[in-house]
């Protein structure tokens, strides 16, 4: 077993390049930071600049929802799984 995850394990759209998927990666950890501090405005504005960069990113759409929605059914520590599992 490899500990390098294959591209697809990008959850957007892995054939931007890697430097793009990288930049969306640390916007988006900076952005679930800012949702945890309570700062949801800056959260969606975090996940908009995210989205214009790769709207097939779809943390950011589920963490969007939630700052927007704070009853929506999306489980934030899972999001922040899933980018500290996936690789930059």
């Amino acid at each position: 077993m490899s500990s390098v995850a294959p591209p697809d394990n990008y959850p957007g759209n892995a054939s931007l390049p890697r430097e793009v998927r990288e930049k969306i990666l640390s916007t988006f950890r900076h952005t679930l930071n800012l949702y945890q501090q309570g700062k949801k405005d800056d959260c969606v504005i975090g996940c908009d600049f995210i989205l214009k960069m790769d709207p097939r990113f779809v943390p950011a759409r589920k963490l969007m929802e939630k700052a927007k929605n704070p009853a929506a059914d999306v489980d934030v520590e899972q999001l922040e799984a899933l980018v500290t599992t996936t690789p930059t």
